[in-house]
């Protein structure tokens, strides 16, 4: 996400990477954690690891001058979250990422080129 040259490819980044990860299996082993560790503990760690991912996604939207930051990252995780499971159930990653980006593109160029 770093890498990316602009804000809006930092959110494109975001999305992608995380497809990326579900693709190579990343998402399997948490689900297998999950599996074998107690129910509270699970759901802590996956409340702080969710709030971590988040945060560099926070702070891009806060550069494009998103007006609702914390509900805008929510709605682009959502993105994240369905195209994962699209994933997961055999739909290929480029399909996945090509209809996310659809999505998301428009609305993150056009907050760029708003961005004083």
């Amino acid at each position: 996400m770093d890498a990316a040259a602009t804000p809006a490819d930092r959110v494109l980044a975001y999305v992608l990477t995380n497809f990326e990860l579900i693709a190579e299996g990343e998402h399997a082993l948490a689900t297998v954690l999950a599996e074998v560790v107690p129910g509270d503990t699970v759901a802590e760690q996956t409340r702080a690891m969710h709030a971590q991912l988040l945060e560099p996604l926070v702070e891009t939207l806060r550069l494009l001058g998103v007006p609702a930051v914390p509900e805008t990252a929510e709605m682009i995780n959502a993105i994240v979250f369905t195209g994962s499971r699209l994933i997961e159930s055999g739909t290929d990653l480029h399909t996945v990422w090509e209809s996310a980006r659809g999505l998301l593109e428009p609305f993150v160029r056009a907050s760029e080129q708003t961005t004083p």
